[in-house]
């Protein structure tokens, strides 16, 4: 895979949860790298995704509107949103 990553990232292992709007279960995953504009994420083999969710890191308390870019397996990059964005598309 081609690097087209904008910003550094800092390597991590956290818990999270990925979570869309309803009332559809939020998906564990585990963050493995962060940078300012996205992350990579590690999920369950075969998960049904939303294109756009809320990702919600456990240790962090902290809850970010996010769009897949990339999926690889069981990995999945994706860009961080600002909410007005996340708005915008109905998430």
């Amino acid at each position: 895979m081609d690097e087209q990553r904008r910003d550094d990232r800092i390597i991590v292992l956290k818990t999270a949860s990925i979570r869309d709007r309803g009332d559809k279960p939020e998906i564990h995953c585990a963050v493995l790298n962060v940078s300012e504009s996205g992350a990579c994420l590690l999920i369950p083999n075969d998960v049904a995704l939303p294109t756009r969710f809320e990702l919600a890191v456990d240790r962090d308390a902290t809850s970010r509107p996010c769009a897949i870019v990339w999926r690889e397996g069981p990995r999945i990059g994706v860009l961080f949103l600002q909410e007005a964005e996340n708005e915008t598309h109905g998430v």
